[in-house]
């Protein structure tokens, strides 16, 4: 029996939307599944239409990055107002050690005495030499030390209330929970892979989201999107002996 190319090829495009639709609903229904298993572990904070006129915004730089595209610098660190909740969140490269990084420099790149300039910002190295891989007890006592050195107004995360939001890669592997542990306070960490995120001043924009990668490059996600990165999901880690403050 002969079957022409063009039967070939429609039946081929057929079997293909078949297998891709079901796999969206596979997906679908596991999201649906996941969504009722973490319903007690996402966060509900309520997004206040206008902070207090008392509130007083704290941002502070704990670790410098740079743009890979453009050398221009990037400011990672600590904030008291994620998403302009008035919530606090740390911004840091974090591992799955639990680990956080801080202390790296953005410097300046000098041509014949001159900044290189990268449109209105210059273009700069990184300077690691005072980096530094801190575990959560550790960076709650560098954040109070250099608050201090700073701003002359120490930020003690274990003496305020209410969640801290992890902006880290790695964040949920096991960064958040001891920074609970070591905070006393929930932790609303964002994914377990590598996070996408430029800067402070990114994550206090009301539209704000965490992009997450994904875990494998076969994730149906991405073969389904044909994004690099997703949405990433919330999960709120409480301290072990569950003494919230």
């Amino acid at each position: 029996m002969h079957i022409s190319s063009e039967t070939l090829s429609a039946k081929f495009h057929t079997f293909e939307s078949s297998v891709k639709s079901a796999i969206k609903n596979l997906f679908a229904s596991l999201h649906s599944i996941s969504d009722i298993k973490m319903t007690n572990n996402k966060p509900a904070t309520a997004k206040p239409e206008r902070l207090p006129v008392s509130f007083i915004p704290r941002n502070l730089a704990l670790d410098d990055d740079i743009s890979p595209s453009k050398q221009t610098p990037r400011f990672h660190g600590y904030t008291n107002n994620f998403r302009n909740t008035g919530e606090e969140a740390l911004l840091l490269h974090g591992s799955k050690s639990g680990k956080f990084t801080v202390g790296n420099l953005a410097q300046p790149i000098m041509e014949n005495g001159k900044y290189t300039m990268s449109g209105d910002r210059p273009r700069c190295r990184l300077d690691d030499s005072q980096s530094q891989n801190l575990t959560a007890r550790e960076l709650v006592d560098y954040l109070k030390e250099k608050s201090r050195e700073e701003n002359n107004i120490e930020i003690d995360l274990t003496k305020n209330s209410g969640p801290i939001h992890l902006i880290s890669c790695f964040g949920k592997q096991k960064a958040a929970q001891d920074l609970a542990d070591a905070t006393g306070r929930p932790v609303i960490a964002y994914s377990n892979q590598e996070v996408v995120c430029k800067d402070l001043m990114t994550i206090r924009r009301i539209e704000f989201t965490v992009d997450s990668n994904f875990k494998h490059n076969w994730d149906p996600r991405k073969l389904i999107s044909g994004k690099e990165y997703h949405t990433a999901t919330p999960k709120t880690f409480h301290p072990t002996n569950n003494s919230v403050k």
